[in-house]
């Protein structure tokens, strides 16, 4: 078409059209529908001088396309309307859930430090003021944000352990998703705050229990897995519960219901297992010094003693 001199009607709207043939040399063309087709401003600008057209369609447009993206917290995210890279006149307007972000002439839009309030649908709807009866709309694209730093295996090996200084653990074979090096390893009891990070993913002087083993990266982010130390074999089963952090509670390893009898085969406590106990009673208080039993499932006994 674009070597027809003689074309007088040019009707092609509602197709997938990223181009147009030349127009401006065909003097009889009077009749031009081109709408609902995948052209921009770089396209249609051109054709404002051609003054013959005595019937001109070309609003609207099909939506262009916009990508969608999956980023991680505190990375960085640019979507990019990726039309009319030879027009610098054209205004974008960027909108996020309906509302307006902003507006600009280069057609990109960049978050610096994603945040998971950044998650949304995104959009931009693009103008000209040589062409006032045109807006070109992009498809919706869907940013999803997620955690910045998350834990996809780890091994927890027993290197050592003994009744008095209690386990040393390492963990092994650790993937990671997302996070910048260098990275940090700390282990908590589950509640507590204090937790001290090393560079190395050992921890030594572990008594039973539960633990959260917690990985952070250069940037502050933190993943966290709860993991269980078990109890040697042979260990006299004792708790001390005085808050000092030395055998404050004992750990029941196997699975299923754990009762708790006092010296006078009362029941002081119920706990579903694996679980700890950390010397409370059912009313929260803490159980008188002596001896107990932890019976497990109704088979197993352990006998223990409390010393405040």
């Amino acid at each position: 078409l674009s070597s027809n001199t003689t074309l007088t009607l040019f009707l092609v709207f509602n197709n997938d059209l990223t181009t147009l043939p030349l127009l401006s040399n065909k003097p009889s063309l009077a009749t031009v529908n081109f709408t609902d087709n995948y052209l921009s401003f770089e396209d249609i600008l051109p054709l404002t001088s051609n003054s013959n057209f005595n019937i001109y369609s070309y609003y609207p447009q099909k939506p262009f396309p916009l990508s969608s993206y999956t980023v991680r917290e505190k990375d960085s995210i640019s979507f990019i309307a990726t039309i009319d890279p030879s027009i610098t006149t054209n205004q974008y307007t960027w909108y996020k859930d309906g509302t307006i972000l902003s507006t600009n002439q280069n057609g990109i839009l960049t978050i610096s430090i994603a945040a998971y309030s950044d998650s949304g649908k995104y959009s931009v709807q693009v103008s000209n003021p040589g062409l006032a009866g045109l807006t070109l709309l992009s498809d919706t694209a869907t940013l999803r944000v997620i955690t910045c730093l998350e834990i996809a295996n780890m091994d927890v090996e027993i290197v050592s352990e003994n009744c008095t200084d209690g386990s040393v653990i390492q963990l092994n074979n650790l993937v990671l998703g997302g996070g910048v090096a260098p990275f940090n390893y700390g282990i908590v009891k589950p509640g507590k705050v204090d937790t001290l990070y090393v560079t190395n993913p050992q921890f030594t002087s572990l008594s039973p229990g539960f633990y959260t083993t917690i990985i952070k990266d250069s940037r502050k982010c933190k993943a966290s897995q709860l993991i269980s130390v078990r109890k040697p074999e042979g260990c006299q089963a004792l708790i001390s519960p005085n808050g000092d952090g030395l055998s404050d509670s004992y750990y029941i390893e196997e699975a299923g219901i754990a009762r708790i009898y006092d010296i006078s085969r009362k029941l002081i406590k119920e706990l579903t297992t694996p679980a700890e106990w950390n010397g409370t009673k059912s009313d929260q208080s803490i159980a008188d010094d002596g001896y107990y039993a932890i019976v497990i499932n109704d088979k197993k006994i352990i006998n223990i003693t409390v010393v405040k």
